[in-house]
């Protein structure tokens, strides 16, 4: 059995808590035992949160549709190996957008778009574009993906005018 040398076991607090020094060692594998769960409880959630926060990779979004539905808007995201086609339909008033980007995945947000990665396999938290009409990379975090969801987090930048962190779930349709 380990002996401890602590001061919550001194006499005088063995004495203000009425413990006799014989019971020292049931106290003390009671907070060796608590102890034990603790730290098991901790790694088990650590164990999680490091298998949540790994990358995605090409092959998960290649060849797949996303969609979600807001207001009479519809978003839908096509995936290739080397574009995302992006389509904003509004049914209210019949106009439509549809835009193709290149894309990459990296795991760390880049101000810099490295084109030499777009159709490799490349895997990370993060979907960078390059938007061509403003030249200018733009990012968001893959915060969730199961074969019947994507979430995607877009940060807000700073000095942009109206800017707002936001949550986007889109779900499968291909």
């Amino acid at each position: 059995m380990t002996k401890f040398n602590c001061n919550i076991f001194s006499a005088k607090y063995r004495k203000s808590l009425h413990i006799k020094k014989k019971d020292i060692p049931l106290y003390a594998v009671a907070f060796k035992s608590t102890m034990r769960k603790i730290i098991s409880i901790y790694l088990v959630l650590f164990g999680i949160m490091t298998c949540n926060a790994q990358g995605v990779s090409l092959h998960d979004l290649e060849n797949k549709t996303w969609q979600e539905e807001d207001n009479g808007i519809t978003f839908t995201y096509e995936f290739t190996k080397d574009s995302v086609f992006i389509l904003r339909n509004n049914t209210i008033t019949g106009k439509t957008i549809n835009v193709s980007k290149p894309f990459y995945l990296s795991d760390v947000k880049n101000e810099s778009f490295d084109s030499t990665k777009v159709g490799t396999e490349t895997s990370g938290r993060y979907l960078l574009t390059y938007n061509k009409k403003t030249k200018c990379t733009e990012y968001c975090e893959i915060t969730k993906l199961t074969p019947d969801t994507l979430e995607l987090f877009y940060e807000a930048k700073e000095n942009h005018i109206g800017a707002a962190n936001m949550y986007f779930t889109y779900r499968r349709v291909k």
